[in-house]
């Protein structure tokens, strides 16, 4: 989750650039998530993956059977439908109340929702979006630029903090 603060300086007033930029920011948002679903998502399929992203551990039993079965040990990857599904599309829906903005991909396949604990099965749903401090730094970089782009279209004065 990406968190931005902008702080607005000079005649103008406040309120009504915010109320101008709420839909300049979300979809700035929406740019962000389709940049991380085409650029970063598939490297979670990916050998690397299990120490970059701090993957749990599967047993070594399931291992051996996967090796066996399907001849690799890729993470969240034995038939290959969760990663056909989750990098075939992602829906962004923006809010019109919020500057905010939700990515959606659909699956079928995760065995629990993010969070919740049950050691007998891995968190997938976690694991399909975690994110490393690098991914979050390029997202909030490209954050920054689209919605400095909105705001020089509006005002050259403006000052934003990323979280």
């Amino acid at each position: 989750m990406l968190s931005i603060r902008i702080t607005y300086k000079g005649a103008a007033d406040a309120k009504v650039m915010a109320r101008k930029l709420r839909p300049m920011v979300a979809e700035a948002l929406g740019r962000v998530i389709q940049w991380w679903h085409a650029k970063t998502l598939p490297g979670h399929f990916e050998e690397s993956a299990k120490a970059k992203y701090k993957y749990e551990r599967r047993t070594r039993k399931w291992e051996r059977r996967k090796q066996r079965e399907v001849g690799h040990t890729r993470p969240m990857v034995y038939s290959g439908a969760l990663r056909r599904w989750v990098l075939r599309t992602v829906t962004i829906r923006k809010l019109k109340t919020r500057p905010s903005a939700k990515g959606v991909m659909r699956a079928r396949y995760f065995l629990r929702k993010p969070g919740h604990p049950d050691p007998g099965k891995p968190d997938m749903g976690g694991e399909v979006i975690a994110t490393i401090p690098r991914e979050r730094r390029a997202m909030a970089k490209l954050l920054d630029r689209r919605v400095a782009r909105a705001m020089r279209a509006m005002t050259n004065q403006r000052t934003v903090v990323i979280k």
